[in-house]
C-alpha cells in the first residue's frame, strides 16, 4: 500500500482516510448534513 511507507500529514491517501471507520463515519455525516448525499428515508 502506497501512502503507508511516509509518515505525515500530506501523505495521507484516500485509502488512508476510508480505512479509518469513525474518520468515514463523520465524513458521511457532515456531507449529509450539507444535502450532498441523500441518507435512507
Amino acid at each position: 500500500m502506497k501512502g503507508r511507507t511516509k509518515r505525515g500529514g500530506d501523505e495521507t491517501t484516500l485509502i488512508d482516510f476510508i480505512s479509518d471507520p469513525a474518520l468515514l463515519e463523520s465524513i458521511l455525516r457532515i456531507a449529509k448534513d450539507e444535502g450532498r448525499i441523500d441518507g435512507p428515508k
